[in-house]
Order: C-alpha cells, then structure tokens, then sequence
C-alpha cells in the first residue's frame, strides 16, 4: 500500500479558485498526495497537482483538522467542488464518483483511507445506502483486524450506519452481510 499525506494548499478569494467557487475571505483546501507525488512534494519539488489529487484529498481529508488551517470554507463548500468534480471527470452521479474513487483508494492507499473517503460521502450523500454499505465494510474489516484506533467508536458508528441502510438500494448478495455486521457490532 502506498504512504499518502493530506496537504492543505492555501487560496485566495480573489485567485480563480476563490472566484470559481465564490467565497468572500481566504481559504485551503485539502490535496491527497502518494507515491512518487508524495516524494517530490516532501523534497519541496511540489510537481503539478491535479483535479485527481484535490478529489482524493476532499474524500480522505474531510475530517482532517490541521492545527493551522481553517477549513470551515472547505467543509461549506466541498459537495459543491466535488459536484464540479464529478462533472469534470464525467460521472452520472455523486454517488458513484464516490464509491468509485473509494474503490481506488482502497487498492492503492488501503482500506484506512478508503474508510475515510466513504466517511466523507455519507456526510455528502446521506441517502445513499451505497456509500454506507461500503463504508461499513471497511469499518468492519479494520475492526476485525483491530487496526481501527478507536474500536468503542467504530462499533457504535458501524451500528448507526448499518441501521440507516435501505436494503432495497443494496446488491442483493450483499444483503446478508449487513446481519453479519450487526452481530458483530452489538
């Protein structure tokens, strides 16, 4: 699995970014790099970064919280730039950018990054029983393997996400799991 950081890149209302999507102060917004991006920006080399890097950040960085970073414009604003987004890479929904990008993250980043970036989408898609499934089945699998940080947490939050999902909405062969995951979770 490849190593990632978040790093919180600073703009200014007035740059394009700020006008694009009108804010009136100043504001950061969170870039997912890994890999050889990851290298070169911890050689203060920072190479270009791209739509890809701030869609991965947004899903992964949501919850961050840096000590020096406000990011109350990100959190307002990030399901409208992941809208952007979702247009500028041309996919039919929120949804399935999300559960898409949460796919990729999970192969090359593990199921710790993926679990954050589907965290993020039930906060952006709240109806979506999708995200939630998958998001659960990551937090189960890190429970499992006791590599979540907070396990008394992530039971009460595996429960609230599991009982909030519509069955209907689901694959039907996964329907199961969902049992399987209240029991463990209880």
């Amino acid at each position: 699995m490849k190593e990632y950081s978040i790093i919180w890149i600073p703009f200014s209302k007035d740059s394009d970014v700020g006008q694009r999507i009108m804010d009136s102060k100043d504001f950061a917004l969170p870039y997912f790099v890994d890999g050889n991006d990851k290298q070169q920006f911890e050689e203060s080399n920072p190479g270009g970064l791209s739509p890809v890097h701030l869609l991965r950040g947004i899903l992964v960085g949501y919850s961050d919280e840096p000590p020096i970073v406000d990011t109350s414009t990100f959190k307002q604003k990030a399901k409208v730039i992941l809208m952007d987004l979702q247009n500028h890479f041309d996919y039919d929904s929120l949804e399935d950018l999300i559960l898409n990008i949460s796919a990729f993250i999970r192969q090359e980043n593990g199921d710790t990054a993926s679990f954050e970036a589907l965290l993020t989408g039930t906060k952006i898609c709240p109806e979506s029983s999708k995200i939630k499934f998958d998001c659960c089945t990551d937090l189960y699998n890190l429970l499992e393997r006791e590599q979540f940080h907070d396990k008394e947490w992530g039971k009460k939050k595996l429960g609230e996400l599991l009982y909030q999902i519509e069955r209907d909405k689901i694959n039907p062969t996964f329907v199961s799991y969902i049992d399987t995951f209240k029991e463990w979770a209880e």
